[in-house]
């Protein structure tokens, strides 16, 4: 796939004449890239990610070389991402009504490049395709994610497909509530149950040790942990009591056993009974 992209490269630097087909639905109000979406509430969370991809010579990605990958990702409400990530090239401009709706992604974009210098017999033309269609019911998704391209022209000029085909199978094993740092719903009254506020990190990057500041609806047993991004639990301080009120607990950015934990996103989950809440951090040398 990347050879085709890579030969296909110098023809387009060589175009004399070059027509996008497409442009950014409502550049003005949306000044996002093209191919890069908000993720809803509905979507955020912590997912298990299963994907076959096909690599192919041909448009329609019918055959070609398979690759597999497992791995784990976290969304986050209002977190922006590109639904064409590398390998896949960006788009250039996609179609209006492309975006995140609580149970699906539909994102449609589209290029063409006219290059009358090509060949000998009129020239070439160059079109690109991007394609992605997500499924969600309750916790399990469905992805499709597609780029074709075609360079094409009359004879004797060459025609080269390739495309690259990305179907996969999300997971989500821990809501966004509880690994996105999305505040306590309270309104009026404290909820009946022992319920925990954690409040804004700050300074946020901050280096250790790191002072988190949170709040009791009454006296109850806390726990503090730390998590990676990928769900791993790194670190954890036995439950203590509480009273009911404003409290802080210091942690010394190191794993359970003792070692320092490097530079990068984490996440504080402080549980108060069956109630938990959660702020991602920064945590620097």
């Amino acid at each position: 796939m990347r050879a085709r992209i890579a030969l296909i490269a110098p023809i387009v630097a060589a175009t004399l004449f070059i027509t996008a087909a497409c442009a950014s639905a409502n550049s003005s109000a949306d000044p996002l890239p093209p191919g890069v979406v908000i993720v809803p509430p509905a979507w955020a969370g912590v997912w298990d990610i299963y994907e076959e991809t096909v690599s192919g010579t041909t448009f329609e990605c019918l055959q070609g070389s398979v690759t597999t990958r497992s791995y784990r990702d976290t969304l986050c409400a209002g977190d922006t991402i590109q639904v064409f990530p590398s390998p896949y090239p960006a788009p250039a401009g996609c179609y209006p009504g492309t975006g995140f709706t609580d149970t699906t992604l539909k994102v449609d974009c589209h290029g063409w490049w006219a290059c009358h210098a090509c060949c000998n017999n009129g020239g070439q033309s160059f079109i690109e395709n991007w394609d992605a269609n997500w499924s969600l019911a309750g916790d399990v998704a469905t992805t499709t994610v597609t780029y074709q391209q075609e360079l094409y022209g009359a004879p004797p000029c060459t025609t080269i497909d390739s495309c690259m085909k990305t179907t996969g199978t999300r997971t989500r094993v821990w809501p966004e509530s509880n690994i996105c740092g999305a505040p306590l719903s309270v309104t009026g009254n404290w909820p009946a149950g022992p319920a925990v506020r954690l409040l804004p990190m700050r300074p946020n990057p901050a280096t250790a040790p790191l002072r988190f500041r949170f709040e009791l609806s009454r006296a109850v047993s806390v726990r503090f942990e730390v998590f990676d991004l990928f769900g791993r639990r790194v670190s954890s301080i036995e439950g203590r009591d509480f009273d009911a009120g404003p409290h802080d607990v210091e942690w010394n950015g190191r794993t359970s056993s003792g070692a320092q934990l490097g530079p990068g996103v984490y996440v504080a989950v402080l549980r108060a009974g069956d109630v938990r809440d959660a702020q991602r951090f920064v945590l620097t040398r």
